[in-house]
């Protein structure tokens, strides 16, 4: 059993328990630990896991290999990505909104705007999903999807090349303005 790449935490008190791997680098080493006809199973199906089982099958294991996703669900396929610069949703822009809370009065028997909020993340964010032209249903769907497992793949993969770019957009501003706020 392998968890992935945190080597720091072991959520789930497998350090020293036969059979368990905590963390499955170096993957030789890992794949020695297992014989071939051995049941394996990955608890998460991220790229630690796939490397894990790539790494198996290619040294000739037979025995079935199980992925377990953490929150139950397959990783989502990643869309391409967004070459395009982000206009509203800018560490700029999250700064500018941060000093105008700053300077709002407090209001007499209501609650204070002293700090950003969520929602005003929020509001930037839809901002700049109206500019760009991307779907709001279409993050939605994907944050709180109704299908699962194959037919949730299979949606995935046909939304990979249909021109929508909510998806790629909100990976872009994680991966960039959101990382550097936080």
């Amino acid at each position: 059993m392998c968890l992935g790449t945190n080597t720091f935490a072991d959520p789930y008190g497998l350090q020293g328990v036969p059979g368990a791997v905590v963390s499955p680098y170096p993957l030789s080493k890992t794949v020695l630990q297992t014989r071939i006809i051995d049941r394996v199973a990955i608890v998460g199906a991220g790229l630690a896991a796939v490397d894990v089982v790539l790494a198996l099958k290619s040294s000739g294991h037979q025995g079935p290999i199980t992925m377990v996703p953490r929150g139950g669900l397959l990783p989502p396929v990643r869309p391409p990505r967004l070459d395009d610069q982000l206009r509203h949703f800018t560490v700029g822009a999250v700064e500018r909104l941060a000093g105008l809370k700053q300077r709002e009065p407090r209001r007499q028997g209501g609650p204070t705007r002293e700090h950003l909020q969520l929602k005003d993340m929020i509001d930037l964010m839809w901002r700049e999903f109206g500019e760009a032209g991307a779907s709001r249903d279409a993050l939605l769907h994907e944050l709180f999807p109704q299908r699962y497992g194959l037919e949730r793949l299979r949606d995935q993969l046909k939304s990979v090349d249909d021109g929508e770019i909510a998806l790629p957009l909100a990976f872009k501003i994680l991966a960039t303005t959101f990382e550097e706020v936080w």
